[in-house]
């Protein structure tokens, strides 16, 4: 019985003991932790969201940023303006860089426990400031940045509300300082091929206008058929090619930047029946990279843009015209047939894969044949229009010499349709097809044809 009671006792007293080192050992030592993460906090952390900032630099005017108000369903559609030093639309990602930096932001140690000699760490009049409030709040919250240390590491700050001077990494201080030019919208058009009706060009190059008609674009007046995915790439070029630098905000001296007597008009007429217009001036040469002189409509902003986006834009109407060679959906394909050199060989598709049709094999190299087949039927025709037999240079595509023969079945009882083609030019990797028996005779890239089996075990 005594033996049972000391048990107990010792049960008892090692209960105690591990729930006393787990309480001041583990516990406490979490919640210590944990505390001094939360004070390391410049800013107390929270959900409510950011709405305003202010940038001041010493010398330099206010950057004054606001989030529109209107909610959007998608985060990544936030929208910001900046008021000052000018009235334009903010860059939302370099925004948001600044906010999460903000929000993240923490001290490394406490420099002085007051603010008495914060002239000292240059606090007084500090080098930049940063000014932030929340959306339906009036409190503005501020961090101020002085000097930095010996061996510039780490850079004096001072915070709204806590009465001491903190250091905080230089990395901090470089990535909530940001210039107007860091902070704007750098895209020359707001506009995406979705908000355009009719697109007008006059260049050195080529002089054409486009029009929409539901949902594709054509040359007019002849309404020529062009290629929607080139057309929306050509519009998207404003929108995705930023300016490189800002001239002037508000252009005046428009024959001093070569504006009076453009290289490139582009303007865009928007659903709302307004007028977006490029206009391209002079060239010009920094440290051995080309800019060109550039306004838009919008605000009259004289900038620079680089010459890669210039050569995409001197486009012509054969490279943005349809230049599609067939009208097919590949997965209405029933069968394939491929001839080189006297082999013929034949392949049915069964669901996703290619099978021997004499044989009923799997291929496992069937994607040689989806190769094959999807090549040819988004084929375009490149360099060179298409030839009719009889016209100029006919002779020399070789088409009558063919070396493949390719012959598509349909699974809806259409005609069949059998395509012949060269040999590709090795240093070109082009070849030429026909579809019609050499009636016409297309100029397109041939990668695809060494994907043709010289025998069977090719594809198993």
């Amino acid at each position: 019985m005594m033996f049972f009671k000391k048990a107990i006792i010792l049960f008892a007293i090692l209960v105690l003991a591990g729930f006393a080192y787990w309480y001041f050992e583990i516990k406490k030592a979490k919640e210590k932790v944990e505390t001094e993460e939360s004070e390391a906090y410049l800013f107390e952390q929270t959900d409510k969201e950011i709405a305003k900032i202010t940038l001041k630099e010493e010398g330099q005017s206010p950057i004054v940023i606001e989030k529109k108000l209107e909610e959007k369903e998608e985060a990544d559609e936030e929208e910001w303006i900046i008021h000052s030093p000018v009235e334009t639309p903010g860059e939302t990602i370099t925004i948001k860089t600044v906010i999460n930096a903000l929000k993240e932001s923490k001290r490394e140690e406490v420099v002085w426990e007051n603010l008495d000699k914060k002239g000292e760490y240059g606090l007084e009049t500090p080098e930049f400031s940063l000014e932030f409030s929340y959306k339906n709040e009036d409190e503005v919250y501020v961090i101020d940045f002085g000097i930095e240390n010996l061996d510039n590491s780490k850079v004096f700050t001072a915070v709204s509300g806590k009465n001491a001077v903190f250091s905080v990494p230089v990395g901090l201080r470089d990535s909530l300082r940001k210039s107007l030019f860091d902070l704007r919208d750098k895209r020359i058009s707001p506009y995406s091929s979705d908000d355009i009706e009719k697109i007008s060009l006059l260049s050195l190059v080529e002089t054409f206008i486009l029009m929409k008609e539901d949902d594709e674009w054509y040359f007019m007046p002849d309404k020529i058929k062009a290629s929607k995915m080139r057309v929306d790439m050509y519009a998207g070029n404003l929108r995705w090619g930023g300016f490189a630098e800002v001239v002037e905000e508000k252009g005046t001296e428009f024959a001093k930047y070569g504006l009076d007597k453009p290289r490139l008009l582009l303007n865009f007429k928007i659903k709302d029946n307004k007028d977006f217009m490029f206009i391209l001036g002079d060239p010009i040469t920094e440290n051995t990279t080309d800019f060109y002189y550039a306004m838009r409509s919008s605000d009259s902003m004289i900038f620079q843009v680089n010459s890669d986006l210039v050569s995409r834009l001197l486009t012509t109407k054969f490279e943005l015209k349809d230049r599609s060679i067939f009208s097919i959906n590949s997965e209405d394909i029933d069968t394939v047939t491929l001839e080189k050199e006297g082999n013929r060989y034949t392949f049915a598709r069964h669901d996703d894969d290619w099978v021997f049709s004499d044989t009923g094999e799997k291929l496992e190299r069937g994607y040689r044949i989806d190769s094959i087949v999807r090549s040819i039927t988004t084929a375009e025709y490149e360099e060179k229009d298409p030839i009719k037999k009889g016209e100029s240079g006919y002779s020399e595509t070789g088409i009558e010499d063919s070396k493949y023969l390719v012959t598509f079945t349909f699974a809806d009882k259409r005609p069949g349709l059998t395509v012949r083609l060269t040999e590709k030019d090795e240093q070109t990797n082009k070849l030429w097809l026909t579809p019609d028996d050499g009636s016409t005779v297309y100029h397109t890239s041939g990668y695809f044809v060494s994907d043709f089996p010289d025998k069977r075990e090719d594809l198993l």
